[in-house]
């Protein structure tokens, strides 16, 4: 594995790699954040990520070690959200994150030690009722957060992603989550457990959980920016 500058490391190099080599790069810390894929489908995912500072990114992707199609920002900044569509169920994409100061981070793990892969889900429809969940995000002062990324998830499933509107509420479908492993429609029943993480370049809100119940649309709370 190369970097632009010339950089090479092996095949078993890992995440404290890639932490303390960015350092040393960048003279501070591993620019990119919370990386994560969502809202996977039959030929639609979505790229999320934010950096330490501002950057106007591109993502490069492509099958079979291919990097031929590309997607790009036309501002610059700190919250980064891409939608790759137009793809193919059920086959394995590789990307790649272009910063646009020509370091391409081309590695085996990303910043959640996953490979830097994603597949589309093959063309499984189970009939479910469509349960929604949304919630709200404010800053240490109360006031609204608009844009926050919020992912959703419960054990087993790809993560949903949604970013907060105008009033800083964000909705999902939770009958939109995948099997991780099989690309299927999962149930959703009361009971469930569910996952939330709250990512802004204000600040993040991790680690917390919902207990379905009740009746769908189901209200998850409001989340504070830490």
């Amino acid at each position: 594995m190369k970097l632009d500058d010339g950089t090479i490391f092996g095949d078993d190099f890992q995440i404290n790699d890639y932490e303390s080599y960015f350092v040393n790069y960048f003279g501070n810390e591993n620019p990119i954040k919370y990386l994560k894929v969502s809202n996977y489908s039959i030929n639609n995912v979505t790229i999320s990520f934010l950096t330490t500072s501002d950057y106007n990114c591109s993502i490069l992707y492509g099958t079979e070690g291919n990097f031929d199609m590309n997607i790009s920002e036309s501002v610059a900044g700190k919250k980064h959200i891409f939608q790759i569509e137009n793809l193919t169920l059920e086959t394995t994409y590789n990307y790649k994150i272009d910063l646009g100061n020509s370091l391409i981070i081309d590695m085996d793990v990303d910043n959640q030690d996953s490979p830097f892969t994603f597949k589309t889900t093959p063309n499984i429809q189970n009939i479910v009722t469509p349960l929604t969940l949304g919630g709200k995000v404010i800053d240490g002062s109360g006031n609204i957060i608009e844009n926050s990324i919020a992912y959703i998830w419960k054990n087993g499933t790809y993560p949903l992603m949604a970013q907060t509107n105008s009033n800083g509420i964000f909705f999902v479908v939770l009958s939109n989550f995948k099997d991780s492993t099989t690309g299927a429609q999962v149930s959703i029943n009361n009971g469930d457990e569910i996952f939330i993480d709250i990512i802004d370049i204000n600040g993040v809100n991790l680690g917390n959980k919902y207990i379905l119940s009740g009746s769908s649309p189901y209200e998850a709370g409001i989340y504070e920016l830490k």
